[in-house]
């Protein structure tokens, strides 16, 4: 058997560098080129290594296959470490964080009726039929009231546009459900797409956990993130509000690739929700750095407490029988509930996303906080019963229990699922499970 010779820091490090160049400087139709992305990961002791490389924002060659040195000679559009990105739904984790804190404290219950906080949710009807042609559809009764547990496990029936036609069809009428906008009328003016409990659909529902938490604490999601896991885990870049112009400058910005032709963007725009939001999204509108996420990420490998200020900001209980463990399984085993298993997603808007399917023929499953893979995955070395989740610009992370491990990838590329994104993290990631 060979001796496997152990690289040391220096040269980890500039091995991930020379993954993350390797995807921001070729521009080819079998490798489209990320803009820019910026990489890292930690122990539960510390940080060890943040890379960035490429362009905040892309400036389109004339010529298929041309580097951008032109963008890339303008310092200020350089991407660094301490870039901001969108999180998207990496949100989401650190809103059922905060709702995991206040049932700790005795001020939620995890199966409590949604409507005991949200009274709106008494008048939710569940979508039976649809015509597509005119969104006109028929309604049915709840049959269970939707709880917190069908909320932050996707069984509480809701979905997105983007993966969901009845939503994408409402949507598409100008009713409402275009949850970029960042309006809460956009959320809550839907039905359910199916009954409670009945099966797991990616949706909306951190954002109404996000509502919870607003509600129950008397604070934004931003204060409430700031004083109870933010200041506790000396984090300063992360929030709902951007209204410095130094947060605007440091803004990867949000790129569309060009089907036609994916080494070209068709549009590049600074974001797609608002930088001062209406509502403040616990399901996808915060901004922040690679490092500050690497920093919460920590307190999962590191019995729910910051290594930076030893301060604790989840029970070891709640990490073990709800950030850990599969909360799927149990609930399929219900009469009627046989479809609450983790599925693929198909796509309704190209634009916004790839039809999704995660590391096909591998058994996986949803902890209140994450997906969790129940299998070894061998193409990138992830032990069994590690956590992961993404965010719609092709942002990853991973939470390597086995190794005490985080790691995180950020970009702003649309769609999700992008090609080049996805192969640029895999190989990041296999290379950190595998050397690090």
């Amino acid at each position: 058997m060979p001796i496997k010779i152990e690289l040391s820091q220096q040269e980890k490090n500039i091995k991930i560098q020379e993954i993350l160049d390797k995807y921001t400087s070729r521009n080819t139709l079998e490798s489209p080129i990320v803009p820019g992305v910026v990489a890292g990961y930690a122990t539960e002791k510390e940080i060890k290594y943040v890379g960035a490389s490429g362009v905040l924002k892309h400036t389109e060659s004339k010529v298929r296959g041309e580097n951008v040195a032109d963008s890339q000679t303008d310092l200020a559009n350089k991407m660094e470490t301490d870039s901001l990105f969108l999180l998207w739904s990496t949100t989401k984790a650190v809103t059922v964080t905060a709702l995991f804190q206040l049932i700790e404290r005795g001020l939620v219950g995890l199966h409590d009726p949604v409507e005991k906080y949200l009274p709106e949710f008494e008048f939710k009807k569940v979508i039976k039929s649809m015509d597509y042609e005119t969104a006109e559809m028929e309604l049915e009764e709840l049959h269970i009231k939707p709880t917190i547990h069908h909320l932050t496990t996707h069984t509480a029936g809701f979905g997105y546009f983007f993966f969901n036609k009845y939503y994408k069809t409402i949507m598409d009428m100008g009713n409402s459900g275009n949850v970029l906008n960042c309006t809460y009328r956009e959320f809550d003016n839907v039905p359910l797409s199916f009954q409670p409990g009945t099966r797991w659909e990616y949706g909306t529902n951190i954002d109404f956990v996000g509502a919870i938490v607003m509600k129950v604490s008397g604070l934004s999601l931003e204060e409430y993130f700031q004083k109870n896991i933010f200041d506790k885990c000396d984090i300063h870049t992360m929030k709902f509000n951007l209204v410095d112009e130094k947060d605007h400058q440091t803004l990867s910005n949000i790129h569309i690739r060009d089907t036609t032709d994916p080494t070209k963007f068709i549009q590049v725009t600074e974001k797609l929700t608002p930088s001062t939001p209406d509502f403040e999204c616990g399901g996808h509108g915060m901004f922040g750095t690679v490092g500050d996420y690497l920093k919460f990420l920590q307190i999962f490998i590191n019995d729910g407490v910051s290594p930076i200020t030893k301060e604790r900001i989840l029970s070891h209980e709640t990490l073990v029988n709800h950030a850990f463990k599969d909360q799927l399984k149990e609930m399929a085993l219900q009469p009627g509930n046989e479809n609450c298993y983790f599925k693929d997603l198909p796509s309704t808007d190209a634009a916004v996303t790839n039809p999704v399917s995660v590391y096909p023929g591998v058994k996986k499953g949803w902890t209140n906080f994450f997906m969790i893979n129940e299998e070894y995955i061998e193409q990138v070395n992830r032990p069994k019963n590690s956590l992961m989740w993404c965010g719609l610009a092709n942002l990853y992370y991973v939470i390597n229990l086995e190794k005490k491990l985080v790691m995180y990838w950020a970009e702003s590329v649309f769609p999700f699922a992008d090609i080049s994104s996805f192969t640029g993290f895999s190989e990041f990631e296999k290379f950190v499970n595998t050397e690090c």
